[in-house]
């Protein structure tokens, strides 16, 4: 996966992050790109202090697969400090090129299945957005408990994850086929046939599950959402929905509170 995304990040990593097929191929105008990470910013940080949850912004925030920074940067605006992690070499040197050295904003890779380049409660707010649905479970879980134990007492964890998807298996397989093409045709490589694997993988947890891992931890679950991450018309416009999609992925948001 690692390899896919270094790939992916090197040829077109606007279109990476955001997979708009318009705008495929540099399409992207970075001005855009980055404003909707703002309002992204806006938006669930409205949610989550209408919740009433305190919002620790004297603290440090980390963006958990930062790509190009479109959400580090807005959220290092709101917070002390933001760090920005991602697994590509090439996301974390081109979001450094794009933002200039910083005191409040830094971009740091991580290849590891935990985070132990943070220390223990580092920081007051962590978010993850359209990330761990690209990772198998065991890794999303893995990687939930550790926000948990590098965010600090008090402070707040939100990540979004699929919940389950609403089709069939035959229209799910065909909604596979147009992922891989999409990403293949990113890569600059001819359609596999229909041997290979599937590269470009999305993997839906279901809520009771999601709500097992986080009984292990030291938290409080304060809210669980619809939102609409995982439309294939997202393009970083977060929304958050009153009923699940009538098709396709049902993406939920959780929001958890340190104790």
């Amino acid at each position: 996966m690692r390899g896919v995304w270094e790939r992916a990040a090197s040829e077109d990593p606007y279109f990476a992050v955001l997979s708009d097929p318009d705008k495929r191929g540099g399409g992207w105008d970075p001005e855009a790109f980055f404003r909707s990470g703002a309002q992204e910013v806006a938006t669930v940080l409205a949610y989550v202090e209408g919740l009433g949850v305190p919002i620790l912004h004297d603290s440090a925030a980390l963006d958990f697969g930062c790509g190009l920074g479109r959400l580090t940067v807005p959220l290092a605006r709101r917070f002390s400090r933001a760090v920005g992690v991602d697994v590509s070499t090439s996301m974390v040197a081109r979001a450094t090129e794009l933002h200039g050295p910083s005191a409040r904003v830094e971009f740091r890779q991580n290849v590891r299945e935990d985070l132990r380049i943070f220390e223990d409660g580092e920081f007051g707010f962590v978010y993850s957005n359209i990330v761990l649905q690209h990772l198998p479970p065991r890794l999303a879980r893995r990687y939930v408990e550790e926000f948990v134990r590098v965010t600090r007492t008090g402070g707040m964890v939100v990540f979004q994850l699929p919940d389950s998807y609403r089709e069939g298996v035959a229209a799910r397989l065909r909604t596979m086929l147009r992922v891989r093409t999409r990403l293949r045709s990113l890569l600059g490589r001819p359609a596999r046939t229909s041997s290979d694997h599937v590269e470009w993988e999305m993997h839906g947890t279901p809520e009771p599950e999601v709500r097992q891992w986080l009984a292990g931890v030291n938290v409080s679950v304060r809210d669980v959402t619809l939102t609409n991450a995982t439309d294939p018309a997202f393009n970083g416009e977060l929304r958050y929905l009153a009923n699940p999609p009538f098709q396709g992925w049902v993406s939920k948001q959780y929001c958890i509170v340190v104790d």
